[in-house]
């Protein structure tokens, strides 16, 4: 994997994780970017970077929150998808993890106690074809015009 495949599987991830969701949210995109392989659990060199990429889901009313949560988790779920930490929807903060499979990187989607909504996916450790130096602390990119349900690139 290099930085493209891993922005392009990043971001089909996030588009299957919000397929669906109703009233269509509106993705804006916070944190995330490159960053160093810190300890990285497959054993292999920390000379590599992890790409991450996080949106809040703009445009859903409180309300509704919870159901996206539930939403979103279940396309991941139905994806065939490993689930690391499922919802506990009775909670006032409810958050799910979960793994892609077969490429391992992490997702999780959110809702904090205001009822606002994110999720985020983060690649596993890959070589980037730059030089880690130049790769890392770059800013996570800009929403996509692809970002919202329904649009493709």
């Amino acid at each position: 994997m290099d930085m493209s495949k891993a922005e392009q599987a990043a971001e089909d991830l996030i588009q299957e994780a919000i397929r669906g969701v109703s009233p269509e949210p509106r993705l804006e995109s916070f944190g995330g970017g490159v960053k160093s392989c810190q300890e990285p659990s497959d054993g292999g060199s920390e000379d590599r970077v992890t790409l991450t990429r996080n949106y809040w889901l703009k445009g859903i009313p409180r309300d509704d929150a919870k159901n996206v949560v539930r939403k979103v988790f279940e396309n991941w779920k139905e994806a065939g998808h490993a689930v690391d930490a499922a919802p506990e929807y009775e909670r006032r903060v409810v958050a799910a993890n979960l793994r892609s499979k077969p490429d391992d990187f992490r997702m999780q989607v959110a809702m904090g106690l205001g009822g606002q909504l994110s999720v985020g996916v983060t690649s596993p450790c890959f070589w980037d074809k730059k030089p880690v130096s130049e790769s890392l602390g770059q800013p996570a990119p800009g929403p996509r015009p692809s970002c919202e349900i329904g649009r493709k690139p």
